[in-house]
């Protein structure tokens, strides 16, 4: 790593720490209430945006084995932390967007269809779609809030699998 790309790296990682102790980890001894939600913002995304650079730079040589016991490494690491918060905290599970084994369950997808050996006809029908991403992500609140009332009328259930098609359309 070069020296600013280590200084994005440590600024990423600083970022994530606060925004897990001003977000999910408010409620234990080490948090701290920062008065707004850290998903919202560069809390999470600059460590993942500057590992992704580091991973184009340095092009990781990683086995499928290798990324997928990493992702799922993360998704215990989760699953724990949300277990622990919850039975030591009384934080309710729904409440956690991201926590530390985020950051290897995020690293481990990320490797897991990087090293994939072939493309499948999924890879071919959701390629077009990416170009719509960055549009979906930016605006999806927008449309979150607008939808808001018409969850109140549906079954909770029916609203969860509703709502992402009606914000992907939207």
């Amino acid at each position: 790593l070069d020296k600013r790309g280590k200084s994005f790296l440590v600024f990423g990682i600083a970022l994530f720490i606060l925004g897990l102790l001003g977000g999910s980890y408010a409620i234990t001894p080490a948090g701290v209430d920062l008065d707004f939600n850290t998903r919202n913002g560069l809390f999470f995304s600059t460590l993942f945006f500057a590992i992704g650079v580091q991973f184009h730079i340095n092009k990781p040589k990683v086995s499928p084995n290798f990324a997928w016991g990493l992702y799922l490494t993360g998704l215990a690491l989760f699953s724990l932390e949300t277990y622990l918060l919850w039975a030591q905290w009384s934080a309710l599970p729904i409440r956690h967007d991201y926590l530390m084994g985020s950051v290897p369950m995020g690293i481990g997808a990320f490797l897991i269809a990087y090293t994939a050996r072939h493309e499948t006809r999924m890879d071919r029908a959701l390629a077009p779609l990416g170009k719509y991403v960055l549009g979906i992500y930016v605006s999806h609140i927008f449309f979150l809030d607008v939808l808001k009332p018409l969850g109140a009328m549906l079954d909770p259930l029916l609203w969860g699998f509703l709502l992402p098609a009606l914000v992907f359309g939207a």
